[in-house]
């Protein structure tokens, strides 16, 4: 969808436009693993804000999920849980009109799982298109509109 990968056939459009017209309407951050060690989660923040042209105020994405106390060291310090809501905070500062996420909550304890399904239902007010994969279904299908699985290499709806 993103274009990490060279498809075999198809296409995968946005709003009937192609991916590759619409990047700056996407935002996509495969894992944690991606994060350059030496970088500060600041300097994420900052890049995502700028390349996407973002209105977004960082400040307030560092004090909602709770970042101040180590935002501005390097990520090699984090941990996954920390790493975790930076990536959020990345997807929230992009302010991208589609939200491709990937497992989002591994990591996160209970209470940062909960504030990240309740930015879900803002993010889905406010109009923005996501994209959610997740090992746990049970977890995420009150948050779904339409629910997919892979079943025997074959994409299926789910009823929810």
């Amino acid at each position: 969808m993103v274009n990490l990968l060279h498809a075999k056939g198809g296409e995968v459009l946005f709003d009937g436009v192609d991916a590759e017209k619409k990047m700056q309407d996407i935002f996509y951050f495969e894992s944690v693993e991606w994060l350059d060690k030496n970088l500060s989660g600041l300097d994420y923040l900052r890049f995502v804000k700028n390349t996407w042209k973002s209105d977004v105020d960082i400040n307030q994405i560092i004090e909602e999920w709770d970042m101040g106390g180590y935002i501005k060291i390097p990520t090699r310090k984090y941990s996954l849980g920390m790493k975790q809501r930076l990536v959020i905070g990345l997807y929230l500062v992009s302010d991208a009109k589609y939200l491709i996420m990937d497992e989002i909550t591994n990591g996160l304890d209970e209470d940062n799982r909960k504030h990240f399904f309740q930015q879900i239902l803002n993010l889905k007010k406010q109009g923005k298109t996501i994209l959610l994969s997740s090992h746990y279904k049970d977890e995420i299908v009150a948050y779904c509109d339409t629910v997919l699985q892979i079943h025997d290499r074959t994409l299926i709806e789910v009823k929810a």
